[in-house]
């Protein structure tokens, strides 16, 4: 949408970089803006959009997005006396680059480190092939867990316009393709990552109706979910079922 006309005054603009939590260098800043008073409900949309959300100054950095934009009325006034209006208003604009990124949304993921345990499921299952070439998984090895050392992903959405369709859908499974992440620079590879069902709540978003916030935590193995620790070889392998068909654990389909 094109920017609603408004004017930036002074003391516009106030940057100012500090040092997060995590230790990371960060930038907020302060603008103010003029706009009539018939558009101020167009500019508020325009600022918590794509378009209008990036910090414009090369004082900055445009990774600082819209965070809060306030209303200052002022000029002269009319309409009942129980509902005001005035000629002109002030936007105090509030930007931050600590938080969400736009990617095609508001975007944030996280990868932290964490240990999962592999237990071996409770069927008859074969080392390096069916139940005629294959060395059959011992009671002791189905009893075994195996640490994981691997990681939880941690994807956020925010503002997204409708539900996922798929948030149920591929509970148990993994990814069939190289995952990549959203803001980090980097991926998984295919069968690493576990899906999990996600975390969803809606929210009102002024003028432009009920949005939805979505959650995911994946679970990322870095060997593979459909590969099994074998202690006689000492390495990640594939089982097998009886009749020499390769066990899937967690189907590949996203």
């Amino acid at each position: 949408m094109p920017a609603p006309a408004h004017q930036e005054i002074k003391p516009s603009p106030q940057p100012e970089w500090y040092i997060d939590g995590k230790g990371r260098m960060q930038c907020r800043a302060t603008r103010y803006v003029k706009c009539a008073w018939a558009v101020r409900r167009n500019l508020f949309e325009w600022f918590y959009s794509q378009a209008g959300c990036q910090y414009p100054h090369d004082d900055g950095t445009p990774y600082a997005l819209v965070r809060r934009v306030k209303q200052m009325p002022r000029g002269r006034t009319q309409g009942l006396p129980t509902l005001i209006t005035h000629s002109e208003v002030i936007l105090e604009v509030r930007y931050d680059s600590y938080g969400p990124q736009w990617v095609n949304g508001l975007y944030m993921d996280e990868t932290l480190g964490a240990q999962t345990f592999r237990i071996y499921p409770p069927y008859n299952l074969y080392w390096g092939g069916g139940i005629t070439d294959g060395v059959r998984v011992t009671e002791a090895e189905a009893r075994f867990g195996v640490p994981i050392i691997g990681a939880v992903h941690t994807v956020e959405i925010g503002r997204a316009v409708t539900l996922p369709s798929d948030a149920l859908v591929y509970i148990g499974t993994c990814n069939k393709a190289i995952k990549e992440t959203y803001t980090l620079g980097y991926s998984f590879p295919p069968q690493t990552v576990l899906y999990v069902p996600p975390t969803v709540s809606s929210h009102s978003d002024y003028t432009l109706g009920t949005r939805y916030a979505i959650t995911y935590r994946h679970l990322v193995n870095p060997f593979g979910w459909n590969v099994f620790w074998r202690t006689a070889t000492a390495s990640w392998e594939t089982l097998y079922q009886s009749n020499g068909s390769t066990y899937i654990q967690y189907p590949p389909t996203w």
